[in-house]
């Protein structure tokens, strides 16, 4: 089942330079998002994120190493190519509206080993 929530993930482009943000302390991420991630032992915020959004981009064979983070606790933000950081704002934005399939790529990341946080 997929929740309402606000927009979370935001690209801007300029002057050539796209950056993919969220603001993760603002209330956007639904309560329901919230309790998956907390039960599959992290917080929801920038640094969670960062690492899910490596996680999806190296299951898609792309390299997160061409991308430029930037998180903080309270904000995920990575710099990059529109071409990249596009498909990713949707799939994240996706996973956030459907807090079942997020549970499913946590667990799919736990499996293979990946550690979602620093």
């Amino acid at each position: 089942m997929a929740t309402d929530t606000p927009e979370l993930f935001r690209l801007m482009d300029r002057e050539g330079v796209s950056n993919l943000f969220a603001a993760t302390d603002t209330g956007a991420i639904s309560e329901e998002v919230e309790e998956v991630v907390s039960k599959a032992g992290y917080e929801p915020h920038g640094y969670f994120i960062e690492g899910l959004a490596s996680f999806l981009l190296a299951s898609n064979g792309q390299a997160p190493e061409e991308l430029s983070f930037d998180s903080e606790a309270g904000m995920f933000s990575v710099i990059g190519s529109k071409e990249v950081l596009g498909p990713l704002k949707q799939q994240l934005s996706e996973l956030f509206a459907n807090p079942s399939e997020l549970k499913k790529i946590i667990d799919r990341a736990v499996a293979a080993g990946v550690e979602l946080e620093d």
